[in-house]
């Protein structure tokens, strides 16, 4: 498969947990369209794991969530930086161990 070629898989689904695409290289962009639908755990998660400050504020930075590349996170840490920031604490989105893995080999790469 090539950049900016699309591929369709069909079968059945059911949400018993998050939907996970592999990617190779790892980091390149993909969106997943469930029943016609785009669909962003990302989004999904953080809304949920913000959802104890109520409703409207899991919404609204659930929709700035979007660090799901190396390069995405590549561009935050160096805006950061640049503001002065020392320190940032990431939050994964994920249970995947496989998560932390890529993202500590994103920090060294760096």
């Amino acid at each position: 498969m090539t950049e900016g070629q699309t591929t369709t898989v069909v079968g059945e689904f059911a949400q018993l947990g998050l939907l996970q695409v592999a990617v190779s290289p790892a980091g390149l962009p993909v969106t997943v369209f469930i029943d016609g639908v785009a669909r962003d755990d990302l989004c999904t998660f953080t809304a949920r794991y913000l959802g104890v400050f109520g409703a409207a504020f899991a919404a609204a930075m659930a929709a700035e969530t979007r660090i799901s590349s190396v390069p995405a996170l590549h561009e935050v840490l160096d805006g950061a930086e640049s503001a002065g920031c020392d320190e940032l604490v990431l939050v994964p989105g994920t249970v995947d161990l496989d998560c932390l893995d890529r993202t500590a080999a994103a920090l060294v790469d760096r």
